[in-house]
């Protein structure tokens, strides 16, 4: 029973801290080296007007390409993209993604999926 307060609960099991210092661990493998890990899912913060929808956007075409460089780092693999907005209008996105298309050409088209709330 859910509520039972004689139930008794296993302990937690996880690693101890010294547990953790302790392992041996592979070389992080990225999309963007030393910025952004493969498999990463990410978001970029901050306050209004400081072209993080850009950011997003140039990081989206350099990994769905490849190819370039993002804040100085170079892109050292390509993969599919996936970019999701929740907190500006499907207008000023899709303005965003067609002045990005006409940047990068048919790239965003081909290999970034777009979706919003």
């Amino acid at each position: 029973m859910l509520g039972d307060p004689t139930r008794k609960l296993d302990p937690f099991t996880g690693l101890r801290h010294a547990q953790v210092l302790g392992l041996v661990l592979p070389p992080e493998r990225y999309l963007i080296d030393d910025l952004i890990p493969m498999a990463a899912v990410g978001t970029i913060a901050g306050v209004p007007e400081t072209f993080k929808s850009w950011l997003a956007q140039s990081i989206a075409v350099a990994v769905a390409k490849g190819d370039g460089e993002v804040l100085g780092r170079p892109v050292v693999a390509q993969g599919p993209v996936g970019y999701f907005w929740a907190d500006d209008s499907t207008n000023a996105e899709a303005e965003r993604a067609s002045c990005m298309r006409r940047r990068t050409r048919r790239l965003m088209q081909r290999r970034c999926r777009f979706t919003g709330s």
